[in-house]
């Protein structure tokens, strides 16, 4: 259960989520997002990917302003990143 991890606090170095989101209900995301920056480290990078990225930082800048790199519906930049 994403919004319920079972993990201690702190207890990760870094964290990467492919589309996970996609599989997991619009009204969790929210609380997948609080459980993923309660597990990590406070300065824990993040690899999100997801194709309404763009909203999330919106809705959880708490969680999404630790992303290191992540891409939202914009897919189109992934040549240049990888340049």
């Amino acid at each position: 259960n994403a919004a319920r991890l079972p993990f201690a606090d702190r207890s990760f170095d870094a964290a990467i989520a492919l589309y996970a989101l996609t599989h997991i209900p619009r009204a969790l995301h929210a609380d997948a997002l609080g459980e993923l920056a309660r597990v990590l480290r406070p300065d824990a990078p993040v690899v999100l990917v997801h194709d309404q990225l763009e909203e999330m930082q919106r809705e959880r800048p708490d969680i999404t302003g630790k992303i290191q790199f992540g891409w939202g519906s914009a897919l189109e930049k992934l040549p240049a990143a990888l340049a």
